[in-house]
């Protein structure tokens, strides 16, 4: 049913094309994906968590509609495997079986994803073969699906390219590191984001390679805090400048960052989670650490101007992350959107970017005037939602872990004075009283 609809708006987009609308191609992307908690063995067929079981199916159904672009990415935070193998000294370890990524493969149409993160290693050298083997299974199956963040050095340093739509995109993914886990001439392994010739790397990969549109997935950043890490925002915008990077997807914290427009790069510091299952309840948070932030980015391009650039942006606040990811309500989403908007102004210095509220509950920011026909609906169309009077979240950039619970000293109860004086008095009235009776 999905690729009909798709076909159908494919049909659509070549008719209004002929009357003046320009040609469109949809990105949507989310962050931190996993389908098991630490130190479980991986299951063929579904997942449990805190008393509740889903299928694969069940799990994903309520995200499901969300994923209808032609590029639809998602970072794959856990080794994939079909049995248990050695872990690294590590205290979160995750596996997942393969069955699961087919299912969002086959089923979800996910066809781009970044595996480089600091649970690409979870089970050493074996995970990372593991989880290769896993790629070239699904290479050789014929599917159209782009991966990049674990492999050999020259093959990381070098950016994907694959076509869609006939425009050429290239894609790299970088993420944070612990040794001994790196990519060699002769090992596969990863880059780090924190070493900074492994980052020039790759970013000068970018660089020299010709592309119509460029996309680099960074896996970093604190945990639980939404403000920007200090220098990120200048570090993540000179290499978005420097290599032509047009979307630069964030992930890590768990929780969603500011979005920035600097120049013609589009940044997301952090898109928060996905769809994680290892992951904590972060719907307890205080407002606006509580929620993962889907995103929509719609291209355009006509014959005038070939180069395909970013129309239309659209974020989905989600809830329920860590367990069956769901879209946030229009009054639930509100206030997340609204939190979004002042913590951009907040980190970035500027009003660069900000978000309405539709009337579906998404937020919208419209950068063209020439847009494609989904992005014509979205900004033209669609309505936004004011609701008077909404509470504002207090702005609140870091979440800090619960203090461990420790068990309260005793202390030595203290003499009351008065309370000796009643207690002599009253023993003294007694014994005349009983002096009396004899």
């Amino acid at each position: 049913m999905k690729k009909f609809t798709l076909a159908l708006a494919a049909a659509f987009s070549c008719l209004t094309s002929a009357v003046g609308v320009a040609e469109e191609l949809v990105i949507t992307f989310g962050g931190d994906v996993n389908f098991n908690r630490t130190h479980q063995a991986p299951a063929t067929n579904r997942v449990s968590k805190n008393g509740r079981s889903w299928t694969w199916p069940e799990l994903t159904a309520k995200i499901a509609p969300l994923v209808d672009g032609d590029i639809n990415f998602a970072n794959i935070e856990t080794v994939i495997t079909d049995k248990r193998l050695p872990t690294a000294t590590k205290r979160f370890v995750f596996a997942t079986h393969s069955n699961s990524i087919n299912h969002i493969i086959d089923d979800l149409d996910f066809n781009l994803f970044s595996l480089a993160n600091n649970h690409a290693f979870d089970h050493s050298w074996a995970g990372y073969r593991s989880t290769l083997d896993f790629v070239d299974k699904t290479h050789k199956a014929g599917k159209d699906v782009v991966f990049h963040g674990v492999g050999l050095r020259a093959d990381l340093i070098k950016p994907a390219v694959f076509e869609k739509k006939g425009k050429t995109f290239a894609f790299s993914a970088i993420g944070i590191l612990t040794d001994p886990y790196p990519a060699s001439d002769t090992r596969p392994g990863m880059l780090s984001f924190r070493k900074q010739s492994d980052f020039d790397a790759v970013i000068e990969g970018l660089k020299n390679t010709e592309a119509d549109f460029k996309i680099l997935s960074i896996h970093a950043g604190t945990e639980r805090m939404s403000g920007l890490n200090g220098g990120q925002r200048d570090r993540w915008r000179k290499a978005a400048e420097e290599a032509g990077i047009d979307l630069v997807l964030g992930h890590h914290p768990h929780v969603a960052r500011p979005v920035d427009l600097h120049k013609d790069s589009l940044i997301f510091y952090s898109l928060g989670n996905y769809l994680m299952i290892g992951a904590a309840d972060m719907d307890k948070l205080p407002t606006g650490l509580d929620y993962g932030m889907f995103g929509r980015v719609f291209l355009s391009w006509d014959d005038e101007d070939p180069k395909p650039k970013i129309s239309a942006v659209e974020i989905v606040p989600l809830r329920e992350t860590e367990a069956q990811a769901r879209p946030m309500t229009v009054k639930e989403a509100y206030p997340r959107i609204d939190f979004l908007n002042r913590l951009n102004t907040h980190q970035l210095g500027s009003v660069n970017l900000i978000f309405d509220v539709t009337e579906r509950g998404t937020g919208r920011a419209c950068l063209a005037a020439n847009y494609g026909p989904r992005a014509k609906d979205l900004c033209e169309v669609q309505t936004a939602y004011n609701w008077p009077n909404a509470p504002k979240a207090k702005l609140i950039t870091f979440a800090p872990r619960r203090a461990p619970a420790t068990t309260p000293q005793k202390t030595k109860k203290q003499p009351d004075a008065w309370a000796n004086f009643n207690r002599k008095k009253k023993k003294k009235k007694a014994k005349k009283k009983a002096d009396r009776g004899r």
